[in-house]
C-alpha cells in the first residue's frame, strides 16, 4: 500500500480552518447567528459588535460586484445584494472606522485589473463574461485580506466570513502555533515539509516543539499534537495545565501510521499511547489498538490477486458530505475527504466535558484490531472481519467545557477545555 502522507494534505485546510475558528470564534462569537429573514435581516452578533467597536485603525472595505454582467442571474443579484447590504450596516455602526467602497469590475477597465491582482475570482457566465463578486479588505500598514467570491454556499457564513476578514485586519500579529509531534512535518521523505505545515508555516507563526521539551512557548496560542510519542508524567503535565487554563490544542492521533512508522526512532508497529491520560481525564475514549473499517466508505485499491484485482480495502475509507457535520463551520463545507487507517473516537462515560462529532463513519463499519490489520491486510479478510454496529463511529470531533486533569494534585485541576 501506498504511504499515507496524503492524509496530511487532505486535511491541510481543515486544520487551518480549524485553527482559526478555535483562535476566533471562541473569543468572539456566542451562541447567536445571523438571521437573515426578511424579519432580522441585520441582526448582528455580540461578537461582531465588540470586533466593530474595538477597530482602532481605519479599515477600507471594497465590495466588487460585476453588476452588468451578473444581470441576467437573478439570484446572484440577489444574493450580492443581501451582502452589500450587510456591509453596510458593518460601515454603519463603526462610526467612520470601516470605510466602504463599491467597485463594479467591468471588462477591460482598471478596476478589473485590480479585481484579479488583489485575488479575487471571476465567475464564467454563459455568454463567456466574468462575473467578479468578493470582498477585499485592507489596513493602513499594508494589511489585505480577501474573500475571493462569495458562494452560495457559505451564506449561513457570511456575517462570520466578514467578521473574520475585519478580526484579521484588525489584529496583523498571527497566531503562534506549537507544534508537539513525531512525524517528520517539517521535512517529509524527500527532506521537504508536508503539505500541511506549509501551509501553517504560512498563516501562522509556528514553533516546532523539541521531544525534550521542558516547557511550553510562552505566548502559544494554540497546540498541534500529531502522534507526539512518548511523553513523561511532566511533558503530559505541561500539556494538562496549558489547556486545562484556556489553551487550545489540535490532536491528531492514529493508531496506525505509516508515517509515524517511517520517523526515525519509532519503533516498527508500534501504536502512539502518549496521551491516552490526557485523553482519559478529558472525557474521551480513544483505543489505540483499534482500526475502524468500514464496508460502505472503503476505498478500491488494485491488488495482486488476478482474480480479484480491484477490491475494496475497507480501512481506507472515503468520506461524502453525509458523513460531516453540516453546521459546524469546520465541516459544513466538506464535500470529500479521504483517510487511511483511522481509529475511532467517543465521549467517556461520566465526562464533564461536552464531545461533538464533526466527522464520522457510516453505520456499516466496525473495529479491528491493530495487529489484524498489520499482519493480514488482504482486502477480502478485512472486509469479512467488520461486524457493522448499525452506527457510525467518530473520527473526528470538538471536546470543550470543563474537564477534569490528568494530575489532580497540581495547582489548576479543572478547567474549561477547547480542542
Amino acid at each position: 500500500m501506498k504511504s499515507r502522507t496524503y492524509l496530511w494534505s487532505a486535511l491541510a485546510l481543515s486544520a487551518l480552518l480549524f485553527l482559526f475558528l478555535n483562535l476566533f470564534a471562541n473569543n468572539f462569537f456566542l451562541d447567536t447567528r445571523l438571521d437573515l429573514t426578511q424579519s432580522r435581516q441585520y441582526t448582528l452578533s455580540d461578537g461582531t459588535r465588540a470586533i466593530i467597536a474595538k477597530l482602532g485603525e481605519p479599515v477600507t472595505l471594497r465590495f466588487y460586484f460585476s453588476r452588468k454582467n451578473a444581470a441576467d442571474y437573478p439570484a446572484t443579484t440577489a444574493y450580492a445584494k443581501r451582502v452589500r447590504d450587510l456591509l453596510g450596516h458593518y460601515a454603519a455602526l463603526s462610526h467612520g472606522k470601516i470605510v466602504l467602497e463599491d467597485v463594479d469590475p467591468e471588462p477591460f477597465t482598471p478596476e478589473e485589473d485590480a479585481a484579479t491582482s488583489a485575488g479575487l475570482t471571476g465567475a464564467p457566465t454563459d455568454s463567456g463574461d466574468t462575473v467578479y463578486f468578493g470582498l477585499v479588505g485592507t489596513n493602513r500598514i499594508d494589511g489585505k485580506e480577501v474573500i475571493p467570491y462569495f458562494t452560495p454556499e457559505r451564506e449561513q457564513y457570511l456575517e462570520y466570513d466578514i467578521t473574520a476578514l475585519l478580526y484579521r485586519l484588525s489584529n496583523p500579529k498571527r497566531p503562534l502555533i506549537g507544534v508537539l509531534t513525531s512525524l517528520p512535518l517539517a521535512g517529509g521523505p524527500q527532506g521537504q515539509p508536508l503539505a500541511i505545515y506549509s501551509e501553517l508555516t504560512q498563516n501562522f507563526e509556528t514553533q516546532i516543539i523539541p521531544p525534550s521539551f521542558t516547557s511550553l512557548p510562552a505566548g502559544m496560542d494554540v497546540l498541534l499534537l500529531a502522534q507526539p510519542g512518548t511523553l513523561n508524567p511532566a511533558q503530559l503535565q505541561a500539556i494538562d495545565q496549558f489547556v486545562l487554563k484556556g489553551g487550545r490544542a489540535l490532536v491528531f492521533v492514529d493508531p496506525d501510521s505509516e508515517l509515524m512508522q517511517s520517523a526515525p526512532g519509532q519503533p516498527p508497529g508500534a501504536p502512539d499511547a502518549g496521551l491516552q491520560p490526557l485523553l482519559r481525564a478529558w472525557g474521551v475514549a480513544y483505543n489505540p489498538n483499534k482500526v475502524l473499517g468500514d464496508k460502505l466508505l472503503a476505498q478500491q485499491v488494485q491488488t495482486q490477486d488476478p482474480r480479484n484485482p480491484v477490491s475494496l480495502y475497507p480501512i481506507w475509507l472515503h468520506l461524502t458530505p453525509d458523513n460531516f457535520d453540516r453546521v459546524d463551520p469546520v465541516t459544513a463545507n466538506l464535500q470529500s475527504l479521504n483517510l487511511a487507517s483511522t481509529g475511532a473516537l467517543s465521549p467517556r462515560k461520566g465526562a464533564t466535558t461536552k464531545f461533538v462529532t464533526l466527522v464520522a463513519s457510516s453505520n456499516q463499519a466496525g473495529l479491528l484490531d491493530r495487529a489484524q490489520v498489520a499482519f493480514n491486510p488482504r482486502p477480502q479478510d478485512l472486509m469479512s472481519a467488520i461486524t457493522p454496529t448499525g452506527h457510525p463511529f467518530a473520527i473526528a470531533a470538538r471536546v470543550s467545557g470543563p474537564a477534569r486533569s490528568a494530575f489532580p494534585g497540581a495547582q489548576v485541576s479543572h478547567g474549561n477545555i477547547r480542542w
